[in-house]
């Protein structure tokens, strides 16, 4: 997995590490799957998704829009069982 330096909605900046990244067409947006803060002592670990965009050459997260959840959580649900070979 690849860790990056992002800006987050609040202007911080915030280590995400890279899960999978995606493109959907019908947006012409990018989506990174990550972790946020992820030390991997905890039996369990929050997996987050949202839209990348970069301002200024860096990279940042942006919430995606209320009416886009439905079709981006569905596109990379097709992703991780295709990854998984449940498809």
């Amino acid at each position: 997995m690849n860790k990056l330096e992002v800006i987050n909605e609040d202007g911080e900046k915030v280590l995400v590490e890279i899960i999978v990244s995606f493109s959907i067409e019908e947006f012409n947006k990018n989506y990174i799957v990550y972790t946020l803060n992820d030390r991997g002592d905890s039996p369990t670990v929050t997996v987050l998704i949202s839209e990348i965009v970069y301002q200024n050459d860096k990279p940042k997260i942006v919430v995606i829009p209320e009416n886009e959840i439905s079709f981006v959580l569905n596109f990379y649900d097709n992703i991780r069982d295709s990854i998984a070979g449940e498809r």
